[in-house]
Parts: C-alpha cells; sequence; structure tokens
C-alpha cells in the first residue's frame, strides 16, 4: 500500500501553528514582489470588523506590478515547494515555502491574482477549514477574475518593465486574519520599521514600498546612508573600513564566497551624554532600538539583533567593551553581507528569518570586529565623561545643589525686577508645570529633583544647564506669577566655548582673574536674564500675530551665536594700529 509523502491536511494545521512572526510572514510575499521585478509595491491593511474594542488587523493586500504569473505558474503558487526558483542563489528567494507558509500561518482566507504583459487577470484562492476531513488538500485551476478596484488602481506603470498601468503584476489577498494580536496602529508602526529597514537596500535601488498609501522610508542601522530616509539632511555617522575575506562554500571548494563587514559609529551629537537613549530626536530615528548586528543576504536583511546563544561568546562576556546586553551598543552599527551560496554557512532556513552564522564562522566574525567595537565604545564614554566634567562645572557648592555659578545672577535679578504677572505663562498650574519642566531635565536624580522644585518655588528667575544635542542655546519656561525657568544648552557652541574661558579663568592661580570668571558669567546671565524680562510683555493669547517673530528672533540668534563662536579666535587685533588711529 503506498503512502502519500506527505499529509496534506494535516500538515496545513502544523503551519498554522509555525513560530513565523507576522513580520517574517509579510517579508516572504514581499520577496516575491521584489524579484518580480516591481518597483511599487504596496501593502495594504484593514481592520477587522466587529465591536471589539481591541483594534485588530482582519485583511491585507499585498498588490506589486512585476512580472506576473502565467497561469501554468499560478497555480503553483501556493502549493509547498512548488517554486520556479529552486536552489536559486541569486536571488532572495530559495526554497518555494514562503508565500503558501505565510499565508497559511497569518489567515484561513487566500487569494491571489496576477497577470502578465501578455495574459489576463487570473486568480487561484485557498480556503483553510481548520478541520481535516473537510479541507481540500489540491489547488483548482486558476479562473478568469479581475481583482477588486481598490487593489487593481494600485498597480502601477513600470518603468523598467515598460509596462501601464494595471498592465502586469500580482495581488495577494489574506482575510480572516486570525493569528495576529498586534494591536492595529502598532502594527502599522512596526511594519513600516521593519520594510524600511528589511528592504533597504531595494529602496535604494528605487524600489518604493508603500504601507496604507504612506510611502515606507529606508532605515540604515548603520546610520551613514541619508538618501530616502526621513532625515535625509543628518549628518552621518563614521564608517571604519569595510572587513572583507572569503569563506567556503561547502568542504570540497577552495576559493570561497566573500562576507563584507561593515562598521560604523553614531554622530557625537546624537550621543552627548549618557541615557541619551531616551532623547526624542534618537527615537525618532529607531536608534533606541538599535539591537547590534544586521546581516544581509543578496541585500536582503535576514537578521537582526543581539545575538544570543549562538554566538562564540556568551552575553556576560565584556570582549565588546561592555556586556553585549548594555545599551551602549545601540551607538554603532555593523552590517555583514554574504550572498546565498554561503547559506548553509549561515544557517538560512525556509523562511529567511533570524539567520546566524555557524559556530566556526560566528567565531571568525567575532574576532574581526571586537577590537574595532571596543574602540566604538571607549570612544563613547569619552564623550560621556567629558560632558559629566563640564556638568560639575555647573555647581559651584555640591553640598547645597540650589547654589551654581549662577547664583549670584539669580539673586540680582530676583532682587532688582518687580513682580508681574507673566502674560507669556502657558501652563497656570505650578505641579503640571514641574513636570513638564522634568521632561525637558532627562536623568535627573532624586536630590536634583528636589533641588528644581525648591528653586521653582523659591525663586522669580532661576537657570539650569543642560547638555541637549538639539542646536538650541537656551530655552525659557515662564512662570504664571512672573519669572521664568531659563534652560541653558552647555551642547550649543556658545556655551561650549564660555565653559571653556570660565574653566580657565575661574582655575587661575590669579585671583583678579577668578573674580573675572563669575563677573563673566553674571554678564551673560543678566543678558539673557534681561531679554526674558522684555518677553513676559507680550500677550501669550496674541501669539498668532508675535510667535513667528518670537520663533524667528530665537532660531536666528542661536544660529549666529554658533557661527559668531566659531570665528571668536580667527580675528588678531593689532594693537599698535589700533593706538595709533586713536
Amino acid at each position: 500500500m503506498s503512502q502519500p509523502l506527505f499529509e496534506a491536511k494535516t500538515l496545513i494545521q502544523s503551519l498554522r501553528k509555525s513560530k513565523l512572526t507576522c513580520f517574517a510572514a509579510y517579508g516572504e510575499v514581499l520577496d516575491n514582489s521584489v524579484q518580480a521585478e516591481a518597483d511599487k509595491i504596496f501593502l495594504q491593511f484593514e481592520e477587522k470588523k466587529g465591536n471589539s474594542k481591541k483594534i485588530r488587523i482582519g485583511t491585507a493586500g499585498f498588490i506589486d506590478n512585476g512580472i506576473g504569473m502565467d497561469v501554468d505558474v499560478l497555480v503553483r503558487c501556493l502549493a509547498s515547494g512548488a517554486s520556479t526558483r529552486h536552489f536559486d542563489v541569486g536571488g532572495i528567494g530559495k526554497f518555494g515555502m514562503g508565500l503558501p507558509t505565510a499565508s497559511i500561518k497569518q489567515c484561513t482566507d487566500i487569494k491571489v491574482y496576477s497577470k502578465t504583459k501578455d495574459s489576463k487577470w487570473h486568480s487561484v484562492s485557498l480556503i483553510l477549514t481548520g478541520d481535516p476531513e473537510t479541507q481540500k488538500d489540491i489547488i483548482d485551476e486558476p479562473i478568469e477574475d479581475t481583482p477588486p478596484d481598490k487593489y487593481l488602481k494600485k498597480v502601477k506603470a513600470n518603468k523598467k518593465l515598460s509596462t501601464k498601468d494595471g498592465e502586469s503584476g500580482t495581488i495577494v489577498v489574506w482575510k480572516e486574519i486570525d493569528q495576529n494580536d498586534i494591536p492595529f496602529e502598532r502594527l502599522i508602526s512596526e511594519t513600516d520599521v521593519y520594510i524600511g529597514r528589511t528592504f533597504r537596500k531595494f529602496i535604494w535601488n528605487q524600489v518604493e514600498f508603500y504601507l496604507n498609501d504612506e510611502l515606507v522610508r529606508a532605515i540604515d542601522p548603520l546610520y551613514y546612508n541619508t538618501e530616502c530616509t526621513r532625515f535625509s539632511d543628518d549628518e552621518r555617522s563614521i564608517l571604519y573600513d569595510p572587513i572583507t575575506f572569503n569563506w567556503p562554500v561547502d568542504e570540497y571548494d577552495d576559493v570561497g564566497a566573500e562576507i563584507t563587514i561593515q562598521l560604523s559609529l553614531l554622530p557625537e551629537w546624537l550621543r552627548p551624554t549618557k541615557g541619551s537613549g531616551g532623547n526624542q530626536n534618537v527615537k525618532e530615528r529607531y536608534i533606541d532600538q538599535n539591537s547590534g548586528i544586521s546581516i544581509m543576504r543578496n541585500d536582503r536583511e535576514v537578521y537582526y539583533g543581539v545575538p544570543g546563544k549562538k554566538w562564540p561568546r556568551p552575553l556576560g562576556s565584556t570582549d565588546w567593551g561592555e556586556l553585549r546586553s548594555n545599551p551602549i551598543h545601540r551607538w554603532w552599527g555593523c552590517e555583514i553581507s554574504f550572498d546565498a551560496r554561503l547559506d548553509d554557512s549561515f544557517d538560512v532556513e525556509y523562511n529567511k528569518y533570524g539567520s546566524l552564522p555557524v559556530s566556526e564562522l560566528a567565531t571568525a566574525i567575532n574576532d574581526k570586529i571586537k577590537a574595532v567595537v571596543k574602540r566604538y565604545v571607549q570612544e563613547v564614554q569619552r564623550v560621556w565623561k567629558e560632558a559629566d566634567d563640564a556638568k560639575k562645572l555647573v555647581i559651584d557648592d555640591p553640598k547645597n545643589p540650589t547654589r551654581t555659578r549662577h547664583s549670584a545672577s539669580e539673586d540680582i535679578a530676583n532682587r532688582n525686577i518687580p513682580t508681574k504677572k507673566n502674560l507669556m505663562a502657558q501652563i497656570l498650574d505650578t505641579a503640571k508645570h514641574l513636570n513638564e519642566l522634568k521632561k525637558k531635565l532627562p536623568n535627573m536624580s532624586k536630590s536634583e529633583e528636589a533641588a528644581l522644585r525648591v528653586k521653582f518655588e523659591t525663586e522669580k528667575y532661576s537657570i539650569k544647564d543642560i547638555a541637549d544635542p538639539s542646536n538650541y542655546f537656551m530655552d525659557i519656561e515662564h512662570k504664571k506669577n512672573g519669572g521664568a525657568f531659563i534652560i541653558y544648552n552647555i551642547s550649543h557652541p556658545f556655551h561650549v566655548v564660555l565653559l571653556d574661558i570660565y574653566k580657565r579663568l575661574s582655575e587661575s592661580e590669579d585671583s583678579a582673574l577668578r573674580d573675572d570668571a563669575l563677573r563673566l558669567v553674571k554678564l551673560i546671565d543678566l543678558l539673557l536674564i534681561s531679554y526674558t524680562r522684555a518677553e513676559q510683555d507680550f500677550n501669550a493669547q496674541d501669539m498668532v500675530k508675535t510667535e513667528l517673530l518670537l520663533t524667528n528672533l530665537k532660531s536666528t540668534w542661536a544660529q549666529f551665536a554658533s557661527s559668531l563662536v566659531d570665528e571668536i579666535d580667527s580675528v588678531d587685533i593689532d594693537k599698535d594700529s589700533s593706538s595709533k588711529s586713536r
């Protein structure tokens, strides 16, 4: 008695229980679109219908303008292992398991439409009943079938293939998605990040991805290539020279295939102080999610994260300068690229997800990167130490943190500026105002928070130094009963130079110069406090008329302060000529 190699009806139940994530499943469908030479690929997610308060995905459509499939290929596209690209090492598919496995895992109603330039639209479908007794185990022949207009209108012209709108492409529709419990809005956000990072090199090669009609932007874990990202004008990271070496394809191979390792150190302005990972501009660039190594197979990411047990050193190792679990490693990037001939060495499975090098190769890679990574970590720590040293300068009396180098200026202002209702105050509740202020002053200790509250409640005018990577040199929090809390950004070039002068003067053996250090601080403080007081005569309710003026004033002030400070040491004063001209 013969026996089928696979029991299709029960195999489906097993595939439904696989650990394939929804993002890896989306990637499998997108792989097919990319390999079909599509240059515009749309993902359309729709909410599940019903009255549930938990909004989840119910339907997903994947639409591309690639070469499409004729009926002979289309009928096989939902059959596991029936790929036309078996063991193709030139593309990003290989095993013929991607679309069937991804679809079966995610939903119970699957339909695929496709059209080549010379054919009409046809479709095949698969319905999962959940019962092996009633489950069909064959795919019916494709039928002539025009896709719904909401999908068809997204099949755009393809310049590379010289096709017009709707002339060729493939549409995959998943209905009755029942194995995804991620809240809908979060799913959209995380899918956007997944596509932007996983398919970044295709985006740079002019393939456009759209998620619910929004263009997906590239995300480079090296933070070097800013093209097609949300922050194209960002300063690029510092790249280390590429590390390349060959690795044998199999035991009989004497030449091997090339592996390239690219390392980078993120720009200093993103990591000015310890704890910068919580800053808004860091989160906007997903650097807070940066988690180590990106592995690229034929330009498509197949792994992203901190290597675990498969790596030659345990997570507790410090051969990277700090424990591999330490968030300091978010400030460098590592991209490892290989071609599909080395799939066995990178333990690539049918779903191309979570692929890490085998032990011997992982050891070789770690040996090549650990010294560079350690130097990167030391450089990050050096910058943080300098920031900490600068922060220590702002406290004159460590035992009394409410007394700083600005205290004399605050005393003068508090004695001499009459109390007046502040028309610029936006937040009238003191507790709420303090909470908002603490958001602008991250990483404070409990004692620093207590000192902040004392200063806020007992002084009309207070000045606080912080290090912020943004290019402003002061911020003003107006208080409802008069006065203001003024924040100096000591990372701004103006304050960097000022602090340097203050430090040199205050450490001088000449007592007169030490006195001048505080006089210099008082002059600058009083100038800025005077400006702050002048602002308070504006009425916040009339800001429609004045906001642009004030914004431009502060912005231009900061820009000129930066550029002029850069020139402060470039002018030579000719004392003789100046004396003759008098």
